[in-house]
């Protein structure tokens, strides 16, 4: 673990003795369960248009992107339950609102399944039946170049969303730290896959030599110089920062692209 890192659980940890706020919901504006989520649907309208994706085509990609936009989505520690039966998420469709319980959104420790459950509740918002989860499960995952676009569909999510001066004065060191934490799992599942990406023949020279940049991808200096303390939080240092981070998102942005066009 990194130095970043141990210090961005050390100030979490340090976070968690404020006061918690009345009620056991909590609007996007502060709750980073609920912004992960959101960027995800984001990501994904973003997958979607660029892949050969068989669920959604045309007019249902434009409805999937335009619900992602306009949903609200809340966490809450109560229990959640349809029709007896425990749950995750519920989706409101007439109040286009989505409500995650954290504790079990936490728990969901593969990439894979927490996409999958965010494709299904927008999906509910814009009443698609997926029972069973039938539609949102076939996302293509299961190839090694399928896996490293989960992967940095994860952390580009975050990277962009949190991509705002409000998240660092509000001291959302905490998601810059997952974000540094994927990164490192993406160039480590990377070279431990390049092989198996690089033989697949619909990849030209040049898609695999802008994939090949993904392990010189450094997470901004600046923002962990910040976030521990190092560097004043003035506005020039967090102009520095997310300046560079927009940087690392949009090469990263350049690696799926290449990852997903076929």
């Amino acid at each position: 673990m990194t130095f970043f890192r141990i210090s961005v659980l050390l100030l979490v940890l340090g976070l968690t003795t404020m006061p918690a706020r009345a009620g056991t919901e909590r609007g996007s504006g502060g709750d980073s369960i609920a912004i992960e989520f959101k960027s995800v649907g984001v990501a994904l309208s973003s997958l979607f248009k660029r892949g050969d994706y068989p669920i959604l085509k045309g007019n249902s990609i434009d409805a999937f992107e335009a619900i992602v936009r306009e949903a609200s989505v809340q966490s809450t520690d109560d229990e959640l339950s349809l029709g007896g039966e425990p749950k995750s998420a519920i989706n409101f469709a007439d109040e286009k609102k989505i409500v995650v319980n954290r504790k079990r959104w936490e728990a969901i420790s593969s990439y894979y399944d927490r996409a999958e459950l965010v494709f299904h509740e927008y999906l509910g918002l814009l009443g698609w039946d997926d029972p069973d989860y039938h539609l949102s499960s076939q996302i293509p995952w299961g190839s090694p170049q399928r896996d490293l676009e989960a992967r940095l569909l994860f952390l580009i999510a975050p990277v962009s969303d949190l991509n705002d001066t409000t998240y660092l004065d509000q001291g959302w060191c905490f998601e810059w730290g997952r974000a540094a934490g994927r990164l490192e799992d993406a160039q480590k599942y990377y070279s431990e896959n390049w092989g198996w990406i690089a033989a697949d023949p619909k990849l030209s020279t040049e898609r695999k030599d802008t994939i090949d940049t993904l392990p010189k991808i450094r997470f901004p200096k600046i923002i962990e110089d910040i976030c521990v303390g190092r560097v004043d939080r003035s506005p020039e240092a967090v102009r520095q920062g997310l300046t560079e981070l927009n940087q690392m998102s949009q090469s990263l942005e350049k690696i799926l692209a290449a990852l997903t066009n076929e």
